[in-house]
Order: structure tokens, then sequence, then C-alpha cells
């Protein structure tokens, strides 16, 4: 709780946020909830996840809600949530920064300076795009680039 609490208080984010929301209710549900429930089976809940896979592909600098996305395919956030990491394996924010991570590779390829890829990435600064670069790629954003110039 205190994690979502902090996340909360920033002003990006708002698909982390969001989800963090729902995962944070739902836990918290499922673990002192009396009723036990199960999620009914949505049908074309895939051919869902992968137009919002395509979206998030085509315009990965953009800040989604999971609200909007969930819209965008006609599901309650809940329901896009728990099938989204179901056929991917990621929640939709973790997803979103590894297409992000993907056209920044590409952009410092292109001899884009590392500011102009954080942000042309959709990465809310430089840090916050070191930061999962090297989680990523185990190097920083820097160091990638010195070892394309060899």
């Amino acid at each position: 709780l205190c994690l979502l609490f902090d996340l909360l208080e920033q002003k990006e984010n708002t698909l982390l946020k969001e989800s963090m929301y729902l995962s944070t209710l739902a836990r918290l549900i499922s673990r002192y909830g009396r009723a036990k429930l199960t999620p009914a089976q949505l049908p074309e809940a895939q051919r869902k996840v992968e137009i919002v896979k395509d979206l998030l592909s085509s315009f990965p600098e953009h800040d989604y809600s999971l609200t909007d996305l969930a819209t965008y395919v006609g599901l309650s956030p809940w329901h896009f949530l728990r099938e989204f990491k179901k056929y991917t394996g990621l929640p939709p924010h973790s997803w979103l920064v590894q297409v992000r991570l993907q056209k920044a590779r590409q952009l410092l390829k292109q001899g884009q300076s590392i500011a102009m890829t954080a942000q042309n990435s959709g990465f809310s600064d430089q840090s916050h795009f070191n930061r999962h670069f090297k989680k990523a790629v185990g190097v920083t954003p820097s160091q990638y680039l010195s070892t394309l110039n060899i």
C-alpha cells in the first residue's frame, strides 16, 4: 500500500498507477473477501489484447491510461488488465516499457541523442529512461552508444 500511495502522488505514469491501484484492490479483495469468485471467460479477449498491443506499438511515446485502453476495446479496466497479463505475460505498463525500449534502441542506432531518445520514446525524463534501459539491456545508454561506434 505504501508503494501504491507513493506512486499515486507522481504526475505521470497513468497506466502504471491505474494498474497498480486495481491490482492492489484485487489482491486485498481476494485475500480478505468472503466470497471466492471465479472470473468469467471473455470471448474474443485475445483479439482485443492484440488490438491494444498494435496501438501501443504504433505510438509508444503516448501516455496511456488503463481506463482509456480498456474502453478502446470494450472491456472494464479490471478485465482488460487481467486479460492483457494472461495473453502477454506482462501487465500493460511493463509491456509498454519494453516497446519504448525497442524504439529507444532504434533511435540511438540512428544517431539521436540520449535526451531526445528519452523524450521521443515516451519516458518522462532521461533519468527514468536510463534506469529502464540499464535494467533491460545491462548497460547505460551512453555505454550502449559506445559499443555501436566500435
